[in-house]
């Protein structure tokens, strides 16, 4: 099974999974506590051609420009290969930014839909999302106090004449909503969770929603 939070930018994704690492006794497996070794990977068969099939689709089918596409490879493949490694256990696997997060971000900021690319590696029996809502303004504020994920400026997103405060609020804005049109669309079961108040009346709601997935 297969839990990921879902959210723009500063939603508190990391910072609820954190809280509900170090504070709660669930039954579940992080991400963060697991870490595949790249023999592990160059060895296997089914992880290169996992890794194969993921960069050849987005460098083929996808107008992303190189470093993009050479960054969402890698994240995405990465992700998929922890499905793999960790599927069989019986403990849920819960994880920051899984490949839906993934998709909503290349969407939100490239206007490139990479649906078709992922979706064979979600089993909608056995994926749960938890689908964080942050008012926009609140949002944007979290975002411009904390800075933009260290991905953006890496890969030059936003050029120095553009108003990135502006920027900002609009990627989050299309995230909000490209999020809500994906889960009313596709079969994938979703909690919603908001995060407006303290992280802490947040991680217990949290709390609250995993126990019902996981009965």
């Amino acid at each position: 099974m297969i839990i990921e939070f879902v959210g723009p930018s500063a939603s508190g994704k990391s910072t609820l999974i954190q809280n509900l690492k170090e504070n709660y006794n669930l039954d579940l497996i992080y991400q963060s506590d697991k870490n595949i070794q790249i023999f592990e990977i160059i060895t296997s068969f089914a992880y290169l051609r996992i890794i194969l099939e993921i960069y050849l689709k987005i460098f083929f089918t996808t107008n992303l420009t190189f470093s993009n596409k050479r960054f969402y490879s890698r994240h995405i493949t990465k992700k998929i290969i922890y499905f793999k490694k960790y599927e069989d256990l019986e403990r849920p696997f819960i994880l920051d930014e899984g490949i839906i997060n993934i998709y909503l971000s290349v969407l939100s900021i490239h206007n490139i839909s990479i649906y078709k690319i992922i979706e064979k590696y979600i089993d909608v029996k056995n994926y749960f999302a938890i689908l964080i809502k942050v008012n926009p303004r609140l949002l944007n504020e979290r975002i411009l106090h904390r800075g933009p994920p260290a991905g953006w400026d890496n890969r030059k997103l936003f050029t120095e004449t553009v108003n990135k405060e502006v920027m900002y609020y609009k990627i989050q804005e299309k995230f909000s909503a490209y999020s809500n049109d994906f889960f009313q669309d596709k079969e994938i079961k979703y909690f919603s969770l908001e995060n407006d108040s303290n992280i802490e009346d947040a991680t217990d709601k949290a709390v609250e929603i995993i126990n019902v997935i996981l009965n």
